[in-house]
């Protein structure tokens, strides 16, 4: 039986060495079938975020109005949201130490402990995440178009509908470069770049997000506390 090394208080997954417990290392200790598992649900989730970005992209054509196209961004900012890859199953961690073996996972021993704790880089994301969402959903003041200061009626809908379709114009062309890596992404070549590629998406979309049209005044300022923390995902 292979014996657990304790560092720092936590146990290092089988074969690993304190010193040894680096990302390249924990990465490097995961199945290709526990990468393949992750990969395959990271790439379900965008294409399915493709087939929702076109129906998005439709609907800020057909927007005809200003209070529309803030309901339209706070839509499409929370429906990004989702679809992104930040469920159990999108993690090639998750995948390898499932039925509570989180005691032994890698990605824990790197990144602040399980990802139940404080101090997991994990959680500190999801929180700032989570945050950003309540943020989005929160009530928007209503638009009083030509009123003093506040666009005309048709300024109003030119200007968010840039802004929208900007942000989906975005997400369509990370997503697609992201889906195509996964096409394509040997598994056998280990879970480190996978990590990597995961968390570049994630900063990406989250900054294309059109939250400049959601009316919310706290949105923006959350986005940058969730970016700051997605620094330290991987």
């Amino acid at each position: 039986m292979t014996e657990k090394i304790s560092a720092a208080g936590q146990d290092i997954p089988p074969g690993l060495s304190a010193p040894q417990c680096t990302r390249d290392a924990a990465a490097a200790a995961l199945s290709t079938a526990s990468i393949e598992r992750a990969r395959l649900s990271m790439r379900s989730l965008a294409y399915a975020l493709l087939r929702d970005l076109e129906s998005l992209f439709e609907a800020s054509i057909r927007m005809d109005g200003p209070e529309q196209g803030i309901r339209l961004a706070k839509a499409a900012s929370l429906m990004i949201c989702g679809q992104l890859p930040v469920r159990p199953e999108t993690c090639p961690f998750c995948q390898e130490y499932a039925d509570s073996r989180c005691q032994q996972c890698g990605y824990a021993q790197t990144h602040g402990g399980i990802c139940n704790l404080d101090s997991s880089a994990f959680v500190a994301f999801l929180e700032a995440f989570g945050k950003m969402g309540l943020a989005i959903k929160s009530p928007h003041d209503i638009l009083q178009p030509g009123g003093k200061g506040i666009p005309s009626k048709e300024e109003s809908v030119d200007s968010l509908r840039s802004i929208i379709q900007d942000s989906l114009a975005q997400a369509r062309y990370l997503t697609g470069i992201f889906a195509s890596f996964l096409d394509i992404y040997p598994d056998e070549s280990g879970g480190f770049d996978l990590m990597a590629a995961k968390q570049r998406y994630l900063l990406d979309m989250i900054s294309a997000l059109p939250l400049a049209a959601t009316g919310s005044k706290n949105a923006q300022g959350e986005r940058d506390q969730v970016l700051q923390r997605l620094l330290d995902y991987w």
